[in-house]
């Protein structure tokens, strides 16, 4: 009798907690703050991303040019992200990630994207790649992934590549970023880009949410310096926090 007293007490303590677990999940919460954002978008969220890249420099000379990548992402379950991308004049790139495991720290995914050439004479670019994030305690989150580029009408061995983005949110509401990235093609090295970036979050209770990021990278293969201006807008049918 005691025995089951003593069970029926825990259970009732503990159901609270395990109700307030359950509860937040459920929500598909969205965190604003960099960190503590998840691999993929949460269920019912949309982000629209524009950027505008400026190019000075290349391996043929000095030159200058200017694009604009567009992308929109949606999240159809916590777990599945799909979306596209469509830069100024370009080919568009559809892309999904799906979030294979997920921790308090952790995220490994799996990430398809195929470029279709729709608008230029160009090859069918498809890109497989296994992405993983790691948080921690709020002010870090680490991003990497192995990523092989096949390009299906061209008999060639795969261009393999391995990005990593730092980033640190000294608050909810600013963030500064190191990347960078290795390639290889013919299993020779190819090229490689490292690079800096600032980002803040407009503070705003209102859906949607803004964010707006500046950066600055150098590509070593092609000799190329890129600045980058870029903003993301959230919505969600779901609590921001």
């Amino acid at each position: 009798m005691i025995r089951a007293a003593l069970i029926a007490f825990a259970l009732a303590s503990f159901a609270p907690a395990i109700a307030r677990a359950q509860s937040d999940e459920a929500r598909h919460v969205l965190p604003i703050r960099y960190a503590d954002r998840p691999m993929t978008l949460p269920e019912g969220t949309f982000r629209l991303d524009q950027s505008v890249l400026l190019r000075a420099g290349g391996s043929n000379g000095f030159g200058m040019g200017i694009s604009g990548p567009n992308a929109l992402l949606a999240g159809l379950t916590d777990w599945l992200e799909v979306g596209v991308s469509w830069p100024w004049t370009r080919d568009p790139t559809f892309l999904g990630t799906a979030r294979l495991a997920h921790g308090q720290a952790v995220d490994l995914g799996l990430r398809v994207a195929v470029t279709t050439p729709l608008i230029t004479t160009g090859d069918t670019d498809l890109i497989v790649s296994m992405p993983m994030v790691f948080r921690i305690a709020h002010i870090a989150r680490i991003e990497t992934a192995v990523t092989g580029d096949f390009l299906l009408t061209q008999t060639m061995h795969p261009i393999i590549r391995v990005p990593m983005t730092v980033v640190f949110s000294p608050n909810a509401r600013n963030f500064l970023g190191l990347e960078g990235s290795v390639s290889l093609a013919d299993r020779q090295w190819w090229h490689g880009e490292i690079g800096i970036f600032y980002g803040h979050t407009a503070a705003t209770p209102l859906r949607p949410f803004g964010e707006m990021r500046i950066g600055a990278s150098w590509n070593f293969g092609s000799n190329t310096f890129v600045t980058t201006l870029s903003f993301s807008f959230w919505t969600s049918v779901n609590p921001i926090r």
